[in-house]
């Protein structure tokens, strides 16, 4: 059992099997995932979607300035056997408490990708209260989680009607297969004579069929995925007392239609929303790729030159 930080902090095999042959403790979890540790300039937090899990930002933190430490903000539940929280502001309070082992005092610069984008708002609501500065909050992506009606009073956006246990599975499915380019095979016609473990086992399977997972990979792990995956797909956010921040926004060139969510009060506007919420009009930037390839390589690149202009 090794922690998620390790794949950045050891990312050789060499380093891997030094680590393994000695008595060092590593087996430990925390929200917070170290990705680069050195640097004098104030850290970035990243805050990854649905799922969870900060491995999404390996190609940024490879790739932007060597000066400036960056972690990932990982959920809880990953492991298959805590629960996963069930509330943005939640969330966000526990992100922030592991935040401020690293920096206690700000100004702090975050990142969300996603679903990730709406913590991360709330994170720099949250500091705001506490009367910590924001220098800067970088959204990948993501509308914003409340539209303006006529009237103009606020009015939520709900992501989707909550997700069955398939429904979920087979969104984790065909995400996985557009970012690895495989084919794992699933349909709800496979999965719906089959009990909820078996599900996921099927879906483990599937995984490591493809490379995607290790054989030696536990079920259990890929069960913790799935049900932060529901938990956060599932989850109404309504912004509370907010107070304006500095936003950019980097939005994906090429579009989907099956990832095509964004409310219709908002397909003309290009900042999604977020100008409402902001302390000057949103800066918005269209980088290369998709929703789900943003920030794999080569599209990353841009993203990083682009984000790392904002940073300096």
């Amino acid at each position: 059992q090794l922690p998620l930080a390790i794949l950045f902090q050891s990312a050789t095999i060499e380093h891997l099997a030094a680590l393994l042959r000695s008595d060092t403790d590593v087996d430990s979890w925390s929200h917070l995932v170290p990705m680069q540790t050195s640097g004098s300039q104030p850290p970035l937090f990243c805050v990854p979607g649905a799922g969870g899990n900060v491995i999404g930002f390996y190609g940024l933190a490879r790739r932007l300035d060597v000066d400036r430490p960056i972690y990932g903000l990982q959920a809880r539940g990953l492991d298959g056997e805590s629960a996963p929280h069930t509330s943005v502001a939640e969330m966000a309070a526990d992100y922030i408490a592991a935040m401020r082992t690293v920096q206690p005092e700000g100004p702090y610069y975050v990142c969300g990708y996603s679903f990730g984008s709406w913590v991360a708002f709330e994170i720099t609501q949250q500091l705001q209260r506490q009367g910590q500065e924001v220098a800067l909050l970088a959204i990948l992506n993501t509308p914003t989680p409340m539209v303006m009606s006529d009237d103009p009073a606020y009015r939520t956006q709900p992501r989707s009607t909550a997700h069955d246990e398939i429904t979920t599975i087979l969104a984790v499915a065909r995400s996985l297969e557009r970012t690895f380019g495989v084919d794992l095979a699933l349909t709800r016609d496979r999965l719906e004579p089959l009990s909820a473990d078996e599900q996921i086992t099927l879906l483990a399977e599937q995984l490591k069929q493809a490379n995607i997972l290790p054989a030696e990979a536990k079920t259990r792990h890929v069960r913790g995925f799935v049900n932060v995956f529901k938990t956060n797909y599932d989850i109404t956010y309504v912004p509370e007392d907010w107070q304006p921040t500095r936003i950019v926004l980097f939005r994906a060139s090429e579009r989907l239609a099956e990832d095509d969510d964004v409310p219709l009060i908002l397909r003309d506007d290009p900042a999604w929303g977020w100008n409402q919420f902001a302390a000057a009009p949103v800066d918005v930037h269209f980088v290369p790729g998709e929703h789900l390839t943003i920030l794999t390589e080569p599209h990353v690149q841009t993203l990083v030159a682009e984000l790392g202009r904002y940073l300096r």
